[in-house]
C-alpha cells in the first residue's frame, strides 16, 4: 500500500455530507440544462463545459478510489498535467454532464466510508477525506463561476465555507481567519471577489 504524505495526511474536515449539499445545490441552478449554452466565468467554457469538468472530476475521483482499492496507487497523470487532463475530460465528454454528475458524485461519496482511506492522486497518495475536500472546493468555485451570465453570485453555506478555509490554509497557506473567508477564497483561487451580502 502506498503511504501519504505527512503533510497531506489527515485529520481533514468530513466533507461528504457538505459535497453532497453542494453538488445539489449546484445541479438545481444548472440541472435543467437552460444555462447549457451561456458562457461560464472559465476562459472558453460554457456552462455545459463546466458541468461536464466536474462530472468528469467526480467519475475520476471514484475510479481512483476504487483503483486504490486493488492496491494501485499510480498517479492517474502528471501533477503538471491538471489542466490538460481537464481540458482533455471536457472535449471528449459525452452525454447528459447533469445526470453524469449526479450519478458519478453520488457513487464516489457514498464509497468513501474512512476518511483515512488511501487513494491514488497526481500529487500522490492522498486520504479520502481530502479528496472529498477537493470535490467540495471544486463544485462550490464552479457554482459561482456558472452564474455569470445570470449575474448573480453563488456563496456556500458557512459549514462549507469553514471546511474549505481549514483546507487552504493547511495546504495553500491561506490564512482565512476573518469573519468570512468565502472572498479570500474566491480570490485564492484566482478569481475576482466580491464581498458577502
Amino acid at each position: 500500500m502506498s503511504q501519504i504524505a505527512p503533510q497531506l495526511a489527515g485529520p481533514w474536515p468530513d466533507g461528504v455530507a457538505l459535497t453532497r449539499r453542494e453538488v445539489d445545490a449546484y445541479l438545481a441552478d444548472v440541472g435543467s440544462g437552460a444555462l447549457d449554452g451561456q458562457p461560464s466565468a472559465c476562459e472558453g467554457w460554457t456552462v455545459r463545459d463546466v458541468t461536464a469538468h466536474l462530472a468528469a472530476t467526480f467519475t475520476r475521483f471514484d475510479a481512483m478510489l476504487q483503483r486504490g482499492r486493488t492496491g494501485d496507487f499510480a498517479p492517474p497523470f502528471a501533477a503538471d498535467e491538471l489542466d490538460v487532463e481537464n481540458q482533455r475530460a471536457v472535449r471528449d465528454f459525452g452525454g447528459d454532464p447533469a445526470r453524469v454528475l449526479g450519478d458519478s458524485a453520488t457513487s464516489f461519496l457514498d464509497a468513501v466510508d474512512d476518511p483515512d482511506e488511501p487513494i491514488p492522486h497526481q500529487l500522490g497518495t492522498l486520504p479520502a477525506a481530502l479528496q472529498v475536500m477537493f470535490g467540495l472546493m471544486d463544485t462550490a468555485m464552479h457554482h459561482d463561476d456558472v452564474l455569470l451570465s445570470t449575474g448573480r453570485r453563488y456563496r456556500p453555506s458557512d459549514d462549507a465555507v469553514a471546511a474549505m478555509a481549514v483546507a487552504a490554509e493547511r495546504l495553500f497557506q491561506l490564512s482565512a481567519s476573518t469573519d468570512d473567508p468565502w472572498p479570500l477564497l474566491v480570490a485564492g483561487s484566482g478569481r475576482r471577489a466580491l464581498p458577502r451580502t
